[in-house]
């Protein structure tokens, strides 16, 4: 699975982190403010694969709820307040989506018809495309400060970790 988002962790306190949330790919989609992505952020970190490939808790929220509840919809809609106290998004940001990007690249190279680009031009073209996506200074951004039910529950996450997420 592709990863959406990039997240690093830019400050934490007893019961609260305070993350920055980029987005990775143009399939992310609006940035979720919901408990539901919070308690799904915060585990990802909680828990990893044995050498068996059986889930092993890692800290305190691993051992609470496991990635098949997390993933279930039903479940996390009644749990999510369980974990997550509030979520804070800090910022606007719109998303980057393909076609917002297209018109970027297009405007930065001074193109104008891309239906009738050379090959040459296209190439140039796919280059800076491709660039946009793999250069995350330029995707959008937005802080979150994630409150979470109890301090234990954020006790795997120090300021200055980092990780992919695939989460929703």
């Amino acid at each position: 699975m592709s990863a959406l988002w990039n997240i690093a962790v830019l400050e934490k306190g007893p019961d609260w982190v305070s993350i920055e949330v980029r987005q990775a790919h143009p399939d992310a989609g609006e940035f979720p403010a919901t408990r539901a992505f919070a308690l799904r952020l915060l585990h990802e970190r909680a828990w990893d694969f044995d050498a068996r490939f059986n889930y092993r808790a890692r800290a305190p929220l691993g051992e609470a709820c496991d990635n098949k509840q997390v993933a279930d919809e039903d479940w996390i809609d009644a749990n999510a307040a369980r974990f997550i106290a509030g979520v804070k998004v800090e910022g606007t940001a719109a998303i980057l989506d393909e076609q917002t990007a297209v018109k970027q690249v297009a405007a930065q190279l001074g193109m104008k018809d891309l239906d009738q680009l050379t090959d040459e031009a296209r190439e140039r073209f796919d280059d800076a495309y491709a660039a946009i996506w793999k250069d995350p200074a330029r995707m959008p951004a937005r802080r979150y400060r994630i409150q979470v039910t109890d301090p234990s529950f954020v006790s795997h996450i120090s300021a200055g970790d980092q990780w992919s997420s695939a989460s929703y």
